[in-house]
């Protein structure tokens, strides 16, 4: 039975990839929010008089609780529809 319940309990572990590209795998993963981030077309930045800004698009994320931390604070990411860790 213990071996069933230890199944059940990692089954419901969900994973996305980080910032810095490695695979994360958590406990739980509550959606908190619905929010938009930059991604950039380019890589480089296009000068227009007094203006420099990126060439891209806004995209769709969410914000997701992943658990407390230590001090019993909740900690939460942001994520893409590709479970991709952004910043917004």
């Amino acid at each position: 039975m213990l071996h069933a319940n230890a199944t059940t309990q990692q089954a419901r572990k969900q994973s996305y990839t980080d910032l810095n590209g490695k695979i994360i795998t958590v406990e739980t993963l509550d959606w908190l929010a619905d929010g938009t981030y930059w991604e950039s077309s380019e890589s480089r930045s296009i000068f227009d008089d007094d203006y420099d800004y990126d060439l891209g698009d806004n995209r769709a994320c969410s914000r997701y609780s992943i658990g407390v931390d230590e001090n019993g604070d909740g900690i939460s990411v942001w994520l893409n529809d590709d479970m991709q860790e952004v910043e917004v």
